[in-house]
């Protein structure tokens, strides 16, 4: 199965997935400098970086999803131009 997506799809999508990493990498930034600065405990500081971890891993698949959109083996844009 192909999904074929146009360049305002293409455009909406790509823009929501990077507005959703970008605010969440500014979001988890910001807890990590407010436990350095807030010296917390070992354990809390590894749960965040933890997340930070997670995080990546689930930005990777998300970028790979782009060519998996809704289960499709392949995407195919067309440009209208």
């Amino acid at each position: 199965m192909e999904k074929t997506l146009n360049d305002d799809e293409l455009g909406e999508t790509l823009n929501a997935l990077h507005t959703a990493i970008l605010n969440y990498d500014k979001e988890i930034t910001e807890k990590e400098e407010q436990a350095k600065s807030d010296e917390l405990d070992l354990d809390a500081f590894s749960n965040l970086q933890q997340s930070i971890l997670t995080r990546k891993e689930m930005r990777k698949a998300a970028r790979s999803a782009f060519k998996k959109l809704n289960g499709c083996e392949e995407v195919v844009i067309h440009s209208s131009n």
